[in-house]
């Protein structure tokens, strides 16, 4: 973490922590998203590029068909490729920035997402909120770790967005976005719900790849963890 990153959280007794934690919390884990990886998932870099690639094509494929010069194609499509470039390289950026200014905290009691680039705000997710969770790893390693709030508790979208489940529009799942080493977060995570709850351990799958578990034992993190109240911004 940079000077600068330090300065941004000074107000804070740890950076991605509000607030000292209360007698008898304890920290479990602390960490940021992976950065690019942050940023592609979340502004869908890939998506934008496939249709800035269409784009060209069909571009090229009417430019062929009136008989345009190649002297012309290449001037079109220049155009095109520049502003495919700086939409990228904007929304990149943009999504770099957020997850700079990310941490995601999971305490004995509570997950804690710190967010936002110009009004930073701390979302608290009580584990008596969370009614469930899933693990969705990448072939890099990183993964997203959705948690599915229970009865009435809701969080609205915009107030979390980018770090909720995508397509959850009925009721918006708070997740851990990017996360390095999500399968050993998922472990600890687990292992925290568990002890919470006063529950025996049983094993996270990958909902991703449902063939193979976990290895080492941890809570199972779907399992109902009862009656919530709604969430809140600190």
């Amino acid at each position: 973490m940079s000077k600068h990153d330090d300065h941004d959280f000074d107000f804070e007794p740890l950076p991605g922590i509000p607030a000292p934690l209360p007698e008898g919390e304890r920290l479990v884990w602390r960490g940021r998203p992976h950065a690019w990886r942050f940023a592609a998932r979340s502004l869908r870099l890939p998506l934008v590029g496939g249709y800035f690639v269409a784009l060209a094509g069909w571009q090229l494929a009417g430019l062929i068909h009136e008989g345009a010069t190649l002297a012309v194609i290449a001037d079109r499509l220049s155009w095109t490729g520049g502003l495919a470039a700086a939409a990228i390289a904007i929304l990149g950026v943009l999504g770099y920035a957020m997850a700079r200014n990310t941490y995601y905290t999971i305490t004995s009691r509570r997950v804690i997402f710190r967010h936002g680039v110009a009004m930073p705000m701390a979302i608290n997710v009580p584990f008596n909120q969370i009614d469930g969770a899933s693990l969705h790893t990448h072939p890099d390693g990183t993964g997203d770790i959705p948690l599915r709030l229970s009865g009435a508790s809701r969080i609205p979208r915009l107030l979390i967005w980018p770090h909720v489940k995508p397509f959850s529009y009925s009721k918006a799942e708070p997740m851990l976005r990017a996360v390095p080493d999500a399968a050993r977060v998922a472990r600890l995570l687990a292992d925290a719900l568990a002890e919470a709850s006063q529950q025996p351990a049983t094993a996270v799958v990958d909902d991703r790849a449902p063939a193979r578990p976990v290895a080492q034992p941890v809570r199972d993190l779907a399992t109902s963890l009862g009656g919530a109240t709604p969430a809140g911004a600190a």
